[in-house]
């Protein structure tokens, strides 16, 4: 029987779920159920760091965990946007500005040097490239940031507490967009006044 392929992201997305229980047949199960299950289409689908499993079936689930799987190794080009492992404990969303797999080394925007292409964890979402275009860490919301919420008026962060306000919106897709506190810029004044 031939191995599964599985992106490293399912790995660790199956890796953690599975953590959750004693046998394998019990995670098969509830997986079933959970992604596959007619009567609960429309709630049953996993979210956030681990809906990259919503792409697998049952039982390739079952062979991955039974028989074994491969890593997939994806092709990434120039001009992607990816999750760069730039040491055991720092990850950073960058471009990939130039690649050359016949010496395994790609270059990154914002970073120095030749880096090994392994070193790539995956490609990130839009989500993801919004934020590192705003130089800022995936839903870091700051303080005077314009939050505009969609059938609703917006918000001005003023403190911590309204961060996680912003954050709570954005996880039920009610944030349409963000004026950054960045993009801020003051009328000038005269001298004299």
């Amino acid at each position: 029987m031939k191995k599964v392929k599985l992106t490293k992201e399912q790995e660790k997305a199956i890796q953690e779920r599975k953590f959750n229980y004693f046998e394998t047949d019990e995670f098969l199960i509830d997986f079933q159920y959970f992604i596959h299950s007619d009567s609960n289409k429309d709630d049953t689908s996993y979210c956030n760091e681990h809906e990259c499993l919503n792409d697998i079936t049952p039982i390739d689930l079952a062979k991955a965990l039974l028989v074994g799987y491969e890593i997939e190794q994806p092709k990434f080009k120039v001009g992607d946007w990816v999750l760069y492992k730039y040491d055991s404990a720092t990850r950073m969303t960058t471009k990939i500005i130039d690649i050359q797999y016949e010496h395994n080394r790609v270059q990154f925007e914002n970073v120095s040097g030749w880096k090994a292409i392994h070193e790539i964890e995956r490609l990130v979402t839009k989500e993801e490239i919004f934020w590192a275009e705003l130089g800022r860490e995936y839903r870091e919301f700051r303080n005077d940031d314009i939050i505009i919420l969609q059938g609703e008026l917006g918000f001005k962060i003023h403190h911590g507490r309204q961060v996680s306000v912003a954050i709570n919106q954005w996880e039920k897709g009610k944030v349409t967009g963000i004026y950054p506190a960045e993009s801020f810029k003051p009328f000038p004044k005269d001298d004299d006044s």
